[in-house]
């Protein structure tokens, strides 16, 4: 990195757009939490997770046929199949009027007809349809909102399919052309903007039920904000949020620190009272678990398929708990893996997420013509910071601290999102742990993975006062200053036995704010 003009230059030594960096998930995610550590100021105090939360995959998921009344059909094809078979042959030669079937099978198929139309009316996909999912990040002080909107449509029509409102709104695509099989060296356009007054856009060359897609943003107004108070006592996070918009929100979301509670509603003008613990999460895996429980097992289709049959949740209810919780899953990624960043900035934020289905587009939209059937999904968010140093009693768990750096003679590699260590070769590492900003800390208690398959010898920690390393305890240290430097680094030694993944060491404590009562 290089400092220039007063910005900063970071410069790789591998490539951005090839492999191995383009296969590790969210790598993104992991760029920007490793620049934030080179480059501490580019840390942002709302939402930067443009990058993070894929609106236009999650539009792009489309509520799934009903099966129920495919099979009705399937059966009425049958009954037909076998009205104009077998059993009317077998009444006419028994009247002995076969000359009748040439009227009657017309007939038949007619009002068989009639009935597969009416039973395939029950079905989403009756007529062009178009899924929006939108992100409104809600101002405090502002009640005109930023709202990022991806969209994605179908049409019965194959060929070319054409969306258009008679407003403008501005449009961007996640891809321009597509190579066109066969023709080396050619490129084939897929779609064409026509501008001018309104939005004209031409999707070419599409099979029947394609989805297209798009993105745009506007700012709505939604009547004023939300209000929060927030206390920190000991390891309980209480407060109250008030509804100033003119908007009821369902599917409630709030939490910090890897500790989510979801709550049913927020209407306009009404409060919601809350208080959740922060809890050991090192057990965890990560965030898919953490959301997991929060919205049960949305993600098992045997078990939404049976709770649907034993009508315990319809299927519309099952397609939309599971977009929500899509949509909150990508959003706490970052609010999850920033949470040793924020530990160390002694700012704690409180992330509030509430969903509602009102259009954030309100004009009409059309396919090819006809006036399309559009399902909208909105997600509001919103944060409030609790600052540590004003806080009284603060007592933070196991799993939300981990070392803030390693230090060896070889190569470790990192794993932000599980943080487990992948050296490449056995020997020792240097685990510095940073005490949160703002807490002057009283106790302190150190964790490990404590087994000699992964470790040579019992792990060490640095004492300042001797300027030597000790044995680790397993009980909590009361003696603080005697580890801490004045910065707030504890130093903790673990020796690697061989080359495997070894569970970084983590840390539970408790202290005061510094400022608490000022």
């Amino acid at each position: 990195m290089a400092e220039v003009i007063g910005g900063n230059i970071i410069v790789h030594n591998f490539s951005l757009s090839s492999a191995p960096i383009t296969t590790i998930p969210d790598v993104a995610m992991a760029l920007r939490s490793m620049y934030i550590k080179i480059v501490p100021s580019l840390k942002v105090s709302q939402f930067d997770t443009d990058n993070v939360v894929n609106t236009q995959y999650i539009a792009e998921n489309f509520p799934a046929l009903k099966t129920e009344g495919i099979y009705t059909i399937f059966i009425c094809i049958l009954i037909y199949l076998a009205f104009i078979g077998p059993i009317l042959y077998y009444f006419l030669k028994k009247k002995d009027k076969r000359e009748w079937g040439w009227v009657a099978v017309p007939a038949l198929s007619l009002v068989f007809m009639g009935i597969v139309f009416l039973l395939s009316q029950n079905s989403l996909y009756r007529k062009d349809i178009m899924n929006i999912v939108s992100i409104t990040d809600i101002n405090q002080d502002n009640p005109v909102a930023n709202t990022r909107i991806s969209a994605a449509l179908k049409s019965s029509s194959s060929g070319d399919v054409t969306f258009t409102m008679k407003e403008s709104i501005p449009l961007s695509f996640q891809d321009a052309y597509r190579g066109g099989f066969g023709r080396r060296g050619k490129e084939k356009p897929i779609r064409k903007i026509l501008s001018g007054e309104g939005t004209k856009v031409i999707f070419y060359d599409n099979q029947s039920w394609a989805t297209n897609t798009f993105m745009t943003n506007t700012s709505v107004d939604i009547g004023g904000g939300l209000e929060s108070t927030i206390s920190l006592d000991g390891n309980l996070i209480s407060g109250e949020v008030i509804n100033h918009t003119n908007l009821d929100f369902y599917g409630v979301v709030i939490g910090t620190a890897g500790c989510f509670q979801r709550y049913d509603q927020l209407k306009a003008g009404e409060s919601l009272k809350f208080s959740y613990k922060m809890k050991d999460i090192s057990s965890r895996k990560g965030i898919y678990e953490m959301v997991n429980e929060m919205y049960g097992d949305i993600n098992d289709r045997a078990v939404v398929r049976k709770r649907i049959k034993e009508s315990t949740l319809s299927a519309n209810e099952a397609y939309e708990l599971y977009q929500q919780k899509n949509l909150v899953e990508d959003s706490l990624k970052l609010e999850y893996y920033q949470k040793q960043e924020n530990f160390e900035t002694g700012i704690l934020p409180i992330v509030v997420y509430a969903f509602n289905d009102a259009p954030v587009l309100p004009q009409k939209k059309y396919i090819n013509g006809e006036l399309a059937l559009e399902r909208n999904l909105g997600l509001y968010r919103c944060k409030f910071n609790i600052d540590l140093s004003r806080s009284g009693e603060v007592t933070i768990p196991f799993g939300l601290i981990y070392p803030a750096r390693v230090e060896s003679e070889f190569s470790v590699n990192r794993d932000v999102y599980t943080n487990y260590l992948y050296p490449d070769k056995a020997g020792e590492v240097d685990c510095i742990f940073q005490m949160p900003k703002g807490i002057d800390v009283s106790m302190f208690q150190v964790r490990t993975q404590a087994d000699l398959v992964s470790f040579s010898k019992e792990p060490e920690i640095y004492h300042i006062a001797t300027d030597t390393w000790e044995p680790l305890k397993a009980e909590e240290y009361q003696n603080v200053k005697e580890y801490l430097t004045d910065d707030g680094a504890l130093r903790v030694k673990i020796f690697i036995n061989e080359v495997r993944e070894v569970a970084m060491p983590e840390i539970r404590l408790k202290g005061r704010g510094s400022n608490a009562g000022n």
